[in-house]
Formats: structure tokens, C-alpha cells, sequence
């Protein structure tokens, strides 16, 4: 093995199977995984699913072994996985005991090199969508910019929006359009956290790299607010619903957005997941609370209609990691905003539900009346407009200090909540107005997330602030993707391990 010049790793995902890790450094190889004691078929299984679907999503080979590690640490609770049983273990070689080898879990990732953790899968050369060379600088204002859009968008909203149909309506009596009451109507037309995105884009008037990010992120919050909401639909549907069942296979799925971490949660592919969810939805014959969701979702996989657009917004995600060269700015977000185009017109459906943060809820009884809740909340449309508190007296009430979304604002009581994926701070904090966060990834103890209308401010989430959040995350993780029983490592207890408690031995390898 030593031998090979292109072998980056050896994986050992036996029992026991430490003791052979000196003798394969020893021999050349670069790294090796191995476990320090007997292992549990199911979890092995799930380790190795989470390392290499980590790996083929271009993680290096540390951060793969992080996500695997982080994934069992969570579904288990990091308990079953303390765990330390005797058993024997295939060893070529005796070696020196580390300390810290079993202290978390069996499996270590053992080097004399780090920069070999750092070695990423090449990637397969495929038909890419981005078309280079077709331009020749940015910076320069357009005044045709955002006119495809606009038209666009514009007409696929007038089957959803009154407003809309009499500004057509208008608009053709005059013979001409005021463009800048269109802007606003398409604008104030989605849920907050995606018609802050459209406010940003259609205020611009150059091309630059900032806007080719917003045309990127635009998309990324929307198709993630879409995903929270089958998500929170899951997770309903998992509390309320006898029998519903979730295949182990559709867990490994799930286990890439519950390990996402802060070096990969920006490139995560979201519609995978969509359509993950929608296949139990279709499997458990659960309809869709969002309706339009199941075409949509059918249109951004392979064969459907958006499957390109998709595909090519998470090139321009890579390719601004990257970092993109001033003489293609103009064609990259002239080629983003028709795909974009394509995408916003498709799911204009959107604008039909109503996103709403409940702050707080007040009973209001009087003798010989029936009860009415008076909902303190704050309507999350109307961006250009700016969001206010206000109350709403109802026969029913929602969940409290969440973010919710409903079919139709005079019944409330038909809604879906999307926290603890979107959450509004204000709600948390009793502060007025509303400031609306999105999950992004979870690092240890903690859960990030990030602000809707500025990236770089985060809201960390912990047992000691924002508690209930945490205790929510915790709860749909736990309750979701719940094992039927228990697991442990290890069959026999009779099973003799032993290690080489040699002091003299300096085997000189570090474990991650």
C-alpha cells in the first residue's frame, strides 16, 4: 500500500483495527482512519456514509471525517458512543495507546502529514453550464439592466396578486408602464426574506461581483425558505401522523444538512434535500402544505425544466468561492439573471402564502364570551414598505415567538411553522419590528445561523441563550430521525483488546 503514489487513505472500519495504523504509516500511507475499539455494524455503516458522501461532495478528507464524526456525535447524543468495550482487533504491529483515541468515539484519523488531509477527490470533468470568454469587463451601469426580469416576473405574478392585475389593467388604458410602481409590486409581493433579496437586485444599476452574489443569493434564500417549509412540514408530520415511517436510506440523506459545518453550509445543495422530503410526503400519501411545492420541487431535479438553472446557480456558488475574473463579470450576471428569471417565475406561487412572526399571545376572555387571542405579530411582506407590530384578534392561536406561514391571513389557525429553521429575533428579545435569521449549520454545542439581509451577522444559539431554540433544534433531531432502539457498540463482552502500553515507543502520528 505504502507503494501506491496516488493512495491518499486507508480505511479501517473493522474492529479494533488501531493497532495496524504505525505499521501503514510506517509503510508510506499517508493517513489512516481506524477504530480504537469493537464498533457497531449500523453505526460503522452510518460513519462510512457520511465520510465518503462528504467526500464526493468535494469535502477534503479532514472535513469529511469531521462531518461523519459530527453526524454519529448528534444522532446519538455522543452517549452510546463513549462507549468502550474489550474486544480483539486485527494488529500487524503493536502500538503505543493514545490517550484520546477512545475518550469520543472508536474512530480517529491518524497522519505524520497534515497537508494530506487537506486532498479533495478530483473533480470529474462534466458539461459545464456557466459559458466563459463572453465579455469584457464590469463595473459599467446598464440601463437595460434588470428588464427581462422585471417583465418576467411581472407577468407570472398577475395570476396571484390583484395588485398586479390592475396595474396591467391600468397600465394598459395609458399605454404605458411606471416602472418603479412595478418594481415595488414585485418587490412587496413575495415573504420578507425573499423581497429583501428582489429590493437589493432591482436597486442596482451596475454590474459588478456584488451583484452576481445577489443574484446567487437571491435564489439561495429563496429555495431555502421553500425547503424550511416541507422541512417544518416533516417534522409535524413525524408528531402527529400513526406509523409515519422515514427509511434509513432517507436518513443518510438528511445527515449531510444536519453535519454542515461553517467551512461547507454556503455550497449545501438544498433542492437534493427538497426532493429527499417530497419522497416521503408521496410515500406516506402526505399532500403538500405549500400545494405547489411537489411540481416545483419535480421541475428542479434532473430532467425537469429547472434541473440547468439549478445546476448552474451552484456553479456560480463554486465559482465565487473562487473568485471570478473582472472580464467575465458581465456575461456571468448576464447569464445568472436569465436563469434566475427562470427560476422566480416558476415558484411565483409563493406569493399566495402569508409569512408572519407570532410574538406573543394574549387571551381575552369575557364573562359568558367565548375566549379571543389576540396575537401580537408582525406580517413579514410589504418590504419597501417596511414591517410594523400589530394585533390580531382571532377564535384561534398559533404557536408563540415563532415564524409561521399561512394560506390565508383571516385563518390563521391553517399555518405551519417554520421555526427553529427561520427564526425572527425581535420575537425572542421583545423587540419592536422584526429581524429574521435562517439556520445555517452547527458547530459543536451551538447552532448558527446567519441574517437574512446581511450574511456576515450571526446569531449563535446555545443552551444558555435562545434557549428554546436550541431546545427545539435538539427536539427535532431527536424526534425526526429517533432510533427504534437503542445500538451499542460491540457483541461480546468476553472479547480481549490490548494495546502496547510501551512508553519507549514514539510512533510520532497525530490523530484528529
Amino acid at each position: 500500500m505504502g507503494l501506491q503514489e496516488g493512495l491518499q487513505l486507508v480505511f479501517l472500519n473493522g474492529c479494533a483495527t488501531y493497532g495496524q495504523v504505525e505499521s501503514l504509516l510506517d509503510a508510506g500511507v499517508k493517513s489512516v482512519i481506524a477504530t480504537s475499539v469493537a464498533v457497531n455494524d449500523v453505526k460503522a455503516t452510518e460513519f462510512a456514509e457520511q465520510f465518503y458522501r462528504a467526500l464526493a461532495k468535494k469535502a477534503s478528507i479532514g472535513q469529511a471525517f469531521r462531518v461523519a464524526k459530527a453526524f454519529l456525535t448528534t444522532k446519538y447524543n455522543d452517549n452510546s458512543l463513549k462507549e468502550v468495550k474489550k474486544a480483539k482487533g486485527l494488529k500487524l504491529k503493536r502500538a503505543k495507546k493514545k490517550e484520546n483515541s477512545a475518550s469520543e468515539m472508536p474512530w480517529g484519523l491518524y497522519t505524520r502529514d497534515e497537508t494530506s488531509l487537506k486532498w479533495k477527490l478530483p473533480t470529474m470533468a462534466h458539461n459545464k453550464l456557466i459559458v466563459r470568454g463572453g465579455s469584457s469587463g464590469g463595473g459599467a451601469k446598464n440601463p437595460q439592466l434588470n428588464k427581462l426580469f422585471i417583465s418576467k416576473i411581472f407577468k407570472a405574478l398577475s395570476d396571484y396578486n390583484d395588485e398586479i392585475q390592475d396595474l396591467l389593467a391600468r397600465a394598459k388604458e395609458k399605454g404605458k408602464m411606471d416602472i418603479r410602481l412595478v418594481r415595488q409590486a414585485i418587490v412587496d409581493s413575495y415573504p420578507a426574506p425573499i423581497g429583501e433579496q428582489l429590493r437589493k437586485l432591482l436597486a442596482g444599476n451596475e454590474i459588478d461581483e456584488e451583484r452576481l452574489r445577489q443574484l446567487v443569493r437571491t435564489y439561495d434564500v429563496t429555495l431555502r425558505l421553500l425547503t424550511f417549509s416541507m422541512f417544518s412540514q416533516l417534522w409535524d408530520a413525524k408528531e402527529s401522523i400513526e406509523n409515519f415511517n422515514i427509511d434509513q436510506e432517507e436518513v443518510v440523506n438528511f445527515n449531510g444538512f444536519l453535519s454542515l459545518n461553517a467551512e461547507n453550509y454556503m455550497s449545501f445543495d438544498y433542492a437534493e434535500l427538497m426532493d429527499v422530503v417530497a419522497g416521503i410526503f408521496n410515500r406516506n400519501e402526505i399532500p403538500f402544505f405549500v400545494e405547489e411545492m411537489s411540481s416545483f420541487n419535480r421541475s428542479l431535479q434532473e430532467g425537469g425544466e429547472l434541473y440547468e438553472s439549478h445546476r448552474f446557480m451552484m456553479e456560480m456558488k463554486e465559482e465565487l468561492q473562487n473568485g471570478v475574473a473582472a472580464s467575465e463579470l458581465v456575461s456571468f450576471c448576464e447569464q445568472a439573471e436569465t436563469r434566475l428569471t427562470q427560476i422566480m417565475a416558476s415558484c411565483t406561487f409563493f406569493v399566495s402564502y402569508k409569512l408572519i412572526t407570532i410574538k406573543q399571545i394574549e387571551i381575552d376572555k369575557k364573562r359568558h364570551q367565548r375566549i379571543k387571542y389576540k396575537l401580537n405579530n408582525v406580517v413579514l411582506d410589504r418590504v419597501t414598505a417596511g414591517v410594523l407590530d400589530d394585533v390580531l384578534e382571532t377564535d384561534v392561536y398559533t404557536d408563540d415567538r415563532s415564524v409561521i406561514l399561512v394560506k390565508n391571513i383571516e385563518n390563521v389557525g391553517n399555518y405551519l411553522n417554520l421555526t427553529p429553521f427561520v427564526i425572527d429575533k425581535n420575537a425572542l428579545t421583545g423587540d419592536d419590528k422584526s429581524k429574521i435569521f435562517y439556520y445555517s449549520y452547527t458547530d459543536g454545542d451551538l447552532y448558527h445561523y446567519h441574517f437574512i439581509d446581511k450574511e456576515d451577522e450571526a446569531l449563535e444559539v446555545s443552551e444558555e441563550v435562545h434557549n428554546e431554540i436550541y431546545a427545539q433544534m435538539n427536539q427535532f433531531q431527536e424526534r425526526v430521525f429517533s432510533k427504534e432502539e437503542e445500538l451499542s457498540f460491540g457483541d461480546d463482552d468476553d472479547m480481549d483488546f490490548s494495546l502496547d502500553d510501551n512508553e519507549d515507543d514514539d510512533d510520532g502520528f497525530e490523530l484528529f
